[in-house]
């Protein structure tokens, strides 16, 4: 029996519903209810964790929340792990470790720059589990997840792209990582039989897409003529008038001069160790797995 932490989230349900193993949930709300003994009773009878629970990210949240889960939290739950007698701890990291511009290709051996509450507590997190040796511990750095059930940037595009509302930043060329979650998946069965392979392993489906090829496929399994590139500094421009209007009037908006440098700004991930340790193809065709998100959006009505 495998426990799965924020079983009802995103990657979580996915893990109880294909993992292939015995599953038992536990969820990360109430918060108050994360404590070493309930989770320890929560944890009897199971061979391992998988911690999928974090609180992720959210404007109108503290920086005392971010750390009284994400960190607070691990290390109750690796208490409780110990004390029932568990075998293994699986965790799902990010690369947002690496900070918002991490420079040339990201793997293991990428320096650490988390610098927001949630890649901060994160990496914390994350360091609390890599010491529990005894656990055999398990980091899974994940770069951005899609597929059904996606809250993420690929959800957000297929959306804006349905609308006629996306335009590609540039001439679309940069360059993303992204992961199908059945590649995590893959990557948390693999953690389980394997459980002499430990440490770090960053996991991204290879090769990363151009901002260009997602949207175009996006584009043509919707029916949508291809996104246009608009110039860079066009781009910026308008988010600044945009964005001071939008300040002297009190409201938010979704486009921002930063933004757009993150749009502009290369994330390529290198999944070899995942690949060579842990046996999986870290691959995915994005020609099958986007229409398939496509449709549960349209399922779910939101779309």
């Amino acid at each position: 029996m495998w426990a799965i932490t924020g079983a009802t989230g995103f990657i979580g349900s996915h893990l109880m519903q294909e993992l292939g193993v015995p599953t038992r949930a536990i969820d990360r709300r109430p918060l108050g209810s994360w404590t070493r003994e309930n989770l320890r009773r929560a944890l009897e009878g199971c061979t391992g964790v998988v911690h999928c629970a974090a609180i992720i990210h959210r404007p109108e949240t503290s920086a005392e929340e971010y750390e009284r889960f994400n960190v607070g939290g691990t290390q109750a739950l690796l208490d409780a792990a110990r004390d029932a007698s568990l075998e293994r701890v699986i965790m799902m990291g990010s690369i947002k470790v690496y900070g918002e511009a991490p420079r040339g290709t990201i793997d293991e051996e990428t320096p650490i720059l988390a610098d927001a509450p949630y890649a901060v507590t994160k990496a914390r997190g994350e360091e609390l589990v890599l010491r529990s040796g005894d656990l055999r511990p398990l980091v899974l750095r994940l770069c951005p997840v899609y597929g059904r059930g996606d809250k993420g940037n690929v959800r957000t595009m297929i959306r804006a792209i349905r609308r006629r509302r996306f335009f590609l930043p540039g001439d679309g060329s940069t360059r993303k990582s992204l992961v199908h979650v059945s590649t995590v998946v893959d990557a948390v069965r693999a953690g389980i039989e394997r459980r002499d392979v430990t440490g770090v392993f960053v996991v991204a489906d290879d090769p990363a897409p151009s901002l260009r090829e997602i949207a175009e496929i996006i584009a043509r399994h919707l029916g949508r003529p291809r996104p246009r590139g608009i110039p860079a500094y066009v781009l910026k421009s308008v988010a600044g008038v945009v964005g001071g209007a939008a300040r002297r009037v009190g409201v938010k908006t979704a486009i921002s001069a930063g933004l757009i440098e993150k749009a502009l700004t290369p994330t390529i991930c290198d999944p070899s160790k995942a690949r060579r340790e842990l046996g999986i193809a870290c691959s995915s065709d994005l020609d099958r797995t986007i229409p398939d998100e496509i449709a549960w959006l349209r399922e779910s009505g939101a779309l």
